[in-house]
């Protein structure tokens, strides 16, 4: 953590050496000290690229990092000092939420030096912002930061023998400025950089509630505290309650163009879901199942005081509505899912030839691929396919819930009105066909609305109507 320079040497103020130099994500960092020229390193994903003064000569340092699992990276790394090149190697692992664990091996001219095999122990407070590191590396090297808002950190340590000091500030959205003290004795040092489009919206923890992408642009953003995890919501107007629920790479900002109007009528709840947007966004000990998500959002309208309400849930959020109004049927009293699923791949029948089936295998090679492509890239467990307001963990998971989620129990005795929405060109069309299927026949109070030419996103088609006819539905009695 507050990694600003390439190598531990020249970064006092950080906590933990990283074997593979990794910034906090794709960036770029200048660093200046009392050598003529500054440092500078950046970050491309997983790969790291740097060069730096020491004592010894110019050193330039090429690493990369890879992982097979959320809670064990890998990082090796080659250093390149005048005429010798050295190999380094280090490995991270997260023992639980709270407490890390990492061990380096560092080469010196081509020497395994037995001393220089940094070991650290990391432990966080729940929510991530305070960190506490204690390092032993030829002595012991003891780091406290504190993250104060999305962007913003202060540093305490001891390094051997000598007190450093850290500090991180924004200056604007994409650019941070750092800044260290080195307490040594008879010789202090200031050293200062700057870092470029480091990325800190894909924060894991928001406990901070930091408004990364917009405020709400009617009502007022919120957050609450459900089950140890920071969620934000927006609400807006009065009335009857309803909840809006976006799907897996949506966040609130989603429901924009009818967040007024909606307004007028209704009590909003409008969902970042776990992963998405301005919440939390758990890399691991969280499934993103439809379950798992249903049971926050549960706890998050017990909390706010919402005993009955409406749902609007798109693609996962309709899933997720399903699961809500079977299991508790007293509660949510009218669902509005946009093509949400509720038989994954795993239950269409092998002897089933038809067209959905078809859809249904191309489907699982096009979800296979791309979540391959994704365990690629697990190092830090950073996803590079993700967009600035979601979680790429939650996207591979969700994914997979496509191949296996079976909600037909839960919507075969529904006792809430339905409208389900779907779109003759959506990509999901052939897919959602046993979907579809087991809806007319199983849910009695089904208005299924199929229409023409509108893709996955049936809403965007002819919003107007959209707003009109789901405004009829939740208001006929």
């Amino acid at each position: 953590m507050g990694d600003v320079y390439s190598a531990a040497a020249h970064d006092p103020s950080g906590i933990f050496y990283n074997p593979a130099y990794l910034a906090r994500a794709d960036s770029i960092r200048l660093a200046f000290d009392d050598t003529p020229r500054p440092n500078l390193a950046f970050s491309i994903g997983d790969l790291g690229i740097a060069g730096s003064d020491t004592d010894l000569g110019s050193v330039y340092s090429l690493a990369q990092g890879f992982s097979s699992y959320s809670f064990l990276r890998l990082g090796v790394g080659m250093k390149f000092l005048n005429d010798k090149n050295d190999f380094d190697v280090g490995l991270d692992a997260d023992i639980n939420k709270n407490l890390g664990f990492s061990l380096a091996g560092l080469n010196i001219r081509n020497i395994l030096v037995p001393g220089t095999m940094p070991v650290t122990l990391s432990i966080k407070t729940e929510d991530g912002d305070k960190c506490l590191g204690i390092t032993y590396d030829r002595g012991f090297r003891i780091g406290y930061e504190n993250q104060v808002t999305a962007k913003a950190f202060w540093r305490l340590g001891y390094n051997v023998d000598h007190p450093t000091f850290g500090l991180t500030i924004p200056l604007n959205q994409n650019v941070d400025f750092d800044l260290a003290l080195d307490a040594i004795q008879d010789n202090s040092k200031i050293l200062w950089g700057i870092n470029l489009f480091r990325n800190t919206e894909n924060k894991r923890v928001n406990s901070n509630h930091s408004i990364n992408f917009g405020p709400a642009i009617e009502g007022r953003d919120k957050f609450i505290t459900i089950e140890g995890y920071n969620i934000h919501y927006v609400e807006a107007g009065k009335g009857y309650p309803l909840v809006l629920i976006g799907g897996g790479i949506h966040y609130t900002h989603h429901w924009d163009p009818y967040m007024k109007e909606l307004a007028t009528h209704y009590r909003v709840i409008n969902i970042d879901q776990l992963g998405a947007g301005e919440s939390d966004k758990p890399q691991y000990f969280f499934g993103y199942t439809i379950e798992e998500q249903g049971e926050i959002i549960n706890s998050l309208l017990d909390k706010i005081g919402i005993k009955e309400c409406y749902v609007l849930g798109y693609c996962y959020g309709g899933s997720i509505a399903f699961y809500l109004a079977d299991q508790y049927p007293e509660k949510y009293k009218k669902i509005i899912a946009i093509e949400g699923f509720v038989r994954g791949i795993t239950t269409i029948p092998l002897s089933d030839n038809n067209q959905s089936r078809l859809a249904a295998d191309q489907m699982k090679h096009q979800v296979e691929y791309l979540n391959a492509y994704l365990v690629k890239d697990y190092v830090t467990f950073s996803y590079r396919l993700d967009y600035p307001y979601f979680n790429g963990k939650m996207w591979y998971q969700l994914n997979k819930e496509v191949l296996y989620i079976d909600l037909r129990d839960s919507v075969k005795d529904l006792k809430a009105p339905v409208l389900y929405y779907a779109g003759t060109k959506s990509w999901a069309y052939d897919f959602l066909g046993p979907t579809k299927d087991y809806l007319k026949a199983n849910v009695k109070n089904l208005e299924y609305l199929e229409i023409e030419g509108a893709g996955h996103d049936v809403d965007r088609f002819d919003q107007k109507k959209f707003m009109s006819t789901i405004l009829s539905f939740m208001q006929n009695q």
